[in-house]
């Protein structure tokens, strides 16, 4: 009886083990750690806060004051038991340590489910700048940012998310010669309009600093300064849980201001054009904007400070050449022009105009330019075909209209978007010393566009060059009229006054604007009804030139009028997988002033964030229009504060 006891007792504990380790070996719920910051606003005064500005819920915490040297409640305890979140606390400041004031003090709170909100009570030095802009600089001349004693080589600035979490954190790092050659100056760029802005100053990484410091920099009403200058940014839409980080650069074009807009529709950077030679074909390379100002080229700081301005003025063989930029241009990264610029171009005394591309390699010690190449369209496209396609008045003059230019780094080559004759592709000619670039110099690889109007008998026969579209099955379209650009197929549709032509994945994306689509003229302003209604594209296709195909890969926009734009407009990919479009120059109606709508639209095709960019304001009757905005990220991190 005793051994069966024995044994049965045995079993049960065996069991127990089992139980235990088997419970053991369920995966456990990982805690999460959350940060908020406080702002003292009196450091004579004690802090007094509640859980529920931190956004927590009710349930059960604990809150621990993690310095004690620095922080009591009133009550003298360092740790309290909290239900109600609605409940008053109050912690002292102990001012004996003269470190307080610009330092951050730790609090810790324990949630029950085992979460961890940081809170960091901010006590800012008052910055001697009541009417700072929206960039300024501090000078790293304080006790404890003393640069010529800082044994890091970094420091940098966060401007700080606000309590009301409606703020996009931006972080930047300089290297200590940076901030040497500035004169021992930071440049905080990023703060917010008419605002006492909260700014959290490192030495040292970023996530273990060397020394800390808080500031509060309160910036002037630039909008109230400017007062035309009120851009009305009208968030239609918002899935903030799925939106790229990043900033809008909005260049603008025959407005007088650029900015930066972070995604919650607040103006983070602004710029007089009258002083910064920032213009609508402005680009953000490697911390400074480029501008092709038109008659000029530009090299512009982040602070607005303009450091290059070189005309588009040549000699060659003795003869004055001159050329009038538009449009676009690009870095070239690679190839035989390595660090140089090509530019989409004007050239003064011909005839026609936007059809040249001119290389230009760029001194900027001795801020002076030397031109390198010419490359004249008309001599790889049959030029007479002007009025080929149902586009533009006086196509005689502006035949080919050049407005993007993409450098395929695979084989050292040029694709150009021509709104009026489709997008093709060209070699670069040899870097070999002579100016003008010969016919033969260059090859024209292919043409993306409907067949329509070319034929064997033209002056240049480019009917080898045309791209065949293919089916979702990789089959030739053979049907004349979806070769032509009368009907569309349901697998493929063919480009129309399209607009920034880009290579992403290897794939050709752009705006298809649909300007004469399926070679019917259109107008301005977005109609919906109609079995040919009027729409924009974002569009992948996937070229083969090998076998001088294509194939449509994606297409976004058929079904969206919101996103229609007979001219202008720009779409690009973002690192977290989505794309945007730009909808340059838009009207509900014919009467109705110009605006601009920024469409952002992730993998599955939905739209997760839409704004609307207006300037109702301006004296002009119709509005002023916005040739492109740019998706820039110039800081080591932006963040859309989602909570």
């Amino acid at each position: 009886m005793k051994k069966t006891m024995y044994l049965l007792l045995a079993l049960i504990i065996l069991s127990l083990t089992a139980c235990s380790e088997s419970k053991d070996e369920t995966p456990q719920v990982q805690s999460k750690t959350y940060t908020e910051y406080k702002e003292v606003a009196d450091v004579n005064m004690p802090v007094t806060f509640t859980l529920n500005d931190f956004h927590l819920q009710d349930g059960g915490y604990a809150i621990t004051l993690n310095d004690t040297d620095r922080l009591s409640f009133t009550d003298g305890e360092s740790v309290k038991n909290v239900t109600n979140i609605n409940e008053v606390l109050s912690v002292i400041l102990n001012l004996n340590n003269p470190a307080i004031q610009g330092r951050e003090l730790s609090v810790n709170i324990l949630h029950n489910n085992g979460d961890i909100t940081k809170v960091y009570f901010v006590v800012p030095v008052k910055q001697n700048n009541p009417n700072a802009l929206l960039t300024c600089s501090i000078p790293l001349n304080t006790e404890i940012f003393n640069i010529s004693s800082l044994v890091s080589e970094k420091a940098g600035y966060e401007v700080m998310r606000n309590t009301d979490n409606k703020i996009v954190d931006i972080r930047k790092t300089y290297n200590k010669s940076e901030i040497e050659a500035n004169g021992n100056n930071i440049d905080i760029i990023g703060l917010y309009n008419n605002h006492n802005n909260i700014v959290r100053l490192y030495a040292g990484e970023y996530n273990n600093p060397d020394y800390i410091q808080y500031i509060s920099v309160q910036t002037v009403d630039v909008m109230a300064q400017y007062p035309d200058a009120n851009l009305n940014f009208e968030i239609k839409k918002a899935d903030y849980s799925k939106v790229d980080n990043g900033l809008l650069f909005l260049p603008s074009n025959d407005y007088k201001y650029a900015f930066f807009i972070d995604k919650k529709g607040n103006v983070r950077n602004f710029y007089d054009k009258s002083v910064s030679k920032l213009n609508f074909v402005t680009k953000f390379f490697n911390t400074r904007f480029i501008t092709d100002h038109l008659n000029s080229f530009t090299i512009t700081d982040l602070k607005g400070n303009n450091l290059i301005d070189i005309p588009y003025s040549f000699q060659i063989n003795g003869q004055n050449v001159s050329y009038k930029g538009h449009h676009d241009f690009i870095l070239l990264n690679s190839g035989k022009y390595a660090g140089m610029y090509a530019v989409l171009v004007t050239k003064a005394g011909e005839d026609t105009i936007e059809d040249y591309i001119i290389i230009i390699d760029v001194d900027e010690e001795n801020q002076a330019a030397t031109l390198i190449k010419e490359i004249n369209l008309k001599n790889y496209l049959p030029y007479e075909k002007y009025s080929r396609l149902p586009y533009t008045k006086d196509a005689n003059v502006d035949w080919f209209h050049a407005n993007s230019i993409e450098h395929d780094e695979s084989d050292d080559t040029l694709i150009i978007s021509g709104r009026s004759q489709g997008v093709i592709k060209i070699t670069l000619p040899e870097n070999n010393g002579i100016i003008q670039a010969g016919k033969d110099d260059i090859t024209l690889k292919w043409i993306l566009t409907p067949h329509i109007g070319f034929s064997e008998t033209d002056s240049i026969n480019v009917l080898d060059k045309l791209l065949t579209p293919l089916d979702r099955f990789g089959n030739p379209i053979t049907n004349e009229q979806v070769l032509n650009g009368h009907e569309a197929h349901e697998d493929f549709e063919w480009n129309y006054g399209q607009h920034t032509a880009l290579l992403r994945n290897g794939n050709l994306i752009m705006f298809d604007n649909g300007d004469g689509r399926y070679n019917q003229p259109t107008d301005m302003f977005i109609e919906t009804d109609g079995s040919k209604k009027k729409f924009s594209r974002y569009v992948e296709y996937k070229i083969d030139e090998e076998n001088m195909t294509v194939q449509q890969i994606y297409s976004f926009g058929k079904d969206n009028p919101e996103v229609y734009s007979q001219i202008m407009s720009k779409v690009d990919t973002l690192l977290n997988g989505n794309f945007f479009m730009f909808s340059s120059y838009q009207k509900i109606l014919e009467s109705d002033n110009i605006f601009s709508t920024y469409t952002e639209v992730d993998k599955e095709g939905n739209i997760v964030f839409q704004m609307e960019v207006r300037q109702d304001n301006m004296v002009t009757p119709t509005g002023a229009p916005t040739y492109r905005m740019y998706h820039i990220n110039p800081f080591d991190y932006v963040n859309v504060d989602y909570n």
